[in-house]
Formats: structure tokens, sequence, C-alpha cells
């Protein structure tokens, strides 16, 4: 556990460290270029995990969807274009760069949602109830046993 801003409530607590990737340091870079850089380290704290994960995976998804559309797109247009009859070296340099501008567009507006990923799996970290102990569940069956009587 690191100490620093926790990315989801934005208080200074105790958590698991977000990875320092490429759209991280870009930011860092651009922060430290315009004099704002506050140098905080961010981490998810525990209390706001589950909230986390949930984004987490809404933008994996979202990023995963933007891929098959990007994909699907161009096989769409390049479909269309031997459907035409027109497969020339053109029109399919063409067909790649609409497939590519529309792929960067899409990748773009998830770069809006963009969640960090964290430095190791934030499940470890998670606050889970304790397992019972074998005495604690000894004492229930005895219990149990002369209830019933």
């Amino acid at each position: 556990m690191v100490k620093g801003i926790c990315l989801i409530c934005k208080k200074e607590k105790r958590g698991v460290p977000i990875k320092d990737d490429i759209i991280i340091k870009s930011i860092r870079k651009i922060k430290r270029g315009l004099h704002i850089e506050k140098g905080n380290q961010i981490v998810i704290c525990n209390e706001c995990a589950g909230e986390y994960l949930e984004r987490r995976k809404s933008y994996e998804k979202s990023l995963t969807t933007s891929t098959i559309i990007t994909i699907v797109l161009f096989v769409s247009f390049l479909f269309l274009s031997i459907l035409a009859g027109n497969l020339t070296i053109i029109s399919l340099i063409k067909t790649i760069g609409l497939t590519i501008f529309v792929g960067i567009l899409l990748i773009g507006i998830n770069l809006l949602r963009y969640v960090p990923a964290t430095v190791r799996p934030i499940e470890e970290t998670m606050k889970t109830k304790k397992p019972k102990s074998k005495t604690t569940a000894r004492l229930r069956k005895k219990t149990k046993r002369k209830s019933k009587r």
C-alpha cells in the first residue's frame, strides 16, 4: 500500500498505485510544461476499489467494442469496393486510410473515459471477510444440536 491521492474520491489515502503508462506520462509531461504539476502519487483506496473495478471494466469493454467496430468497418469498406468492381491500389489505400481515421477517432473518444490500470490486481488488496476459524464452526454446530433437542 502506498500513500497518495485516490483517483476516485480525490482524498489522500493509502492504496494500490496506478501504472505510469504512456497516457499518464503524457499528462504529467503536459502539466509539467504548463507548470501546474503537483507531483502526487495516484492510488486506488480500498473504499473506492469496487467503483474503480466497474469503471475499468466499462473502459476495457468500450475499447474492445471500438476495435471490433473498426475491424467490421474495414471489412465492409473492402467488401463494398469489391462489389463496386473497382478494387485498385488507390481504392485500397483510401479504404485503409478511412479505416485508420475512424479507428483513431474511436480510440480518441475512448480516451475521454480513460481509467488507468493498477500496478497489481486490486482484487488482492480489497478488504474481504476473514474466514471463520474451525473452533467457531464447531461451536455453531454444537449450539445447533442443542437447539434441536
